[in-house]
């Protein structure tokens, strides 16, 4: 069965929410890819933010599927996106503007983001704001995503990102990627936020209690995985039939390729990418790119 009514344009702007399943689009895991796919199904989205969370209300009767990738090639998009995209990438945006305010997440829990202030100061006085765009993302060179990926993966620089990341337990261990699908796919906020998990055990066993995603579509795999995930929770009838539709739809896999990868990845970051995300590593198996 297909979603009632006509397809919606603002895609960007939606979440897909239909009478028995739920999309919950975690970015830079081809969620364009997968929204205009669902759309060409005949599925409508309906009035919820882009990376939106859901409510428990919203899944407590519905399957839900999420999006993901392997870290490495969430890094290189990510940043890539923020050389072509500048300000709409929140990441360039933290780590290009001294801004001791921007990012603490006090609507999320207001102590730990006033906490971060002092260690956003602190690490600024090493900084060099004033020539962080063009180290980062002047352009689409290898140095500069090396650069990049060194300061998203240091912990200690995690205030510049996220103020509530940077005072909760889980910095000592996982990094940017991990914290947003927790973020994003799990309930139980408060204790994301606290110091609470500091370990990694300590994080698998919150995570296996508060996740709420029933399936997970690869974005390596993007539309086989799609079209089996929607047959699995009967919202469609004739699998072949479905990706004969979607198979005009292109994943945004910018820099995603194995050759790609081992262009802008040394062993040695492959190793340190694999040190902070091994919460998702160890859960999805994904191997080393190189």
């Amino acid at each position: 069965m297909v979603g009632a009514g006509p397809v919606r344009h603002d895609l960007e702007r939606q979440m897909f929410l239909h009478e028995d399943f739920l999309y919950v689009d975690l970015n830079k895991t081809g969620t364009v890819a997968v929204e205009k796919a669902l759309g060409t199904l005949g599925f409508k989205p309906q009035k919820y933010k882009h990376h939106g969370k859901p409510t428990k209300a919203d899944v407590q009767s519905r399957k839900v599927f999420a999006t993901i990738r392997d870290p490495w090639s969430f890094y290189l998009s990510l940043w890539a996106y923020g050389v072509t995209h500048a300000t709409l990438s929140g990441p360039y945006t933290r780590l290009t503007k001294f801004n001791p305010l921007g990012g603490r997440g006090g609507s999320i829990n207001r102590s730990a983001a006033a906490l971060s202030i002092p260690t956003y100061l602190a690490q600024s006085l090493s900084y060099d704001w004033k020539t962080a765009h063009d180290r980062l993302y002047g352009a689409m060179e290898v140095e500069r995503f090396r650069n990049w990926l060194l300061i998203i993966l240091d912990p200690k620089r995690a205030t510049f990102i996220s103020g509530v990341f940077s005072q909760s337990g889980m910095v000592r261990h996982s990094g940017l990627l991990t914290y947003r699908y927790c973020k994003l796919l799990c309930f139980d906020s408060a204790t994301l936020h606290s110091r609470k998990l500091a370990t990694l055990d300590a994080l698998k066993a919150w995570e296996e209690e508060q996740c709420y995603v029933d399936h997970f579509v690869q974005t390596a795999n993007l539309m086989p995985d799609l079209v089996d995930t929607l047959a699995r929770i009967g919202a469609i009838g004739d699998a072949e039939a479905a990706l004969t539709q979607v198979g005009a739809t292109r994943s945004n896999s910018t820099l995603s390729s194995e050759s790609k990868l081992a262009t802008y990845y040394t062993p040695e970051l492959v190793a340190a990418v694999a040190e902070r995300e091994r919460f998702l590593i160890d859960k999805f198996h994904y191997p080393a790119p190189m």
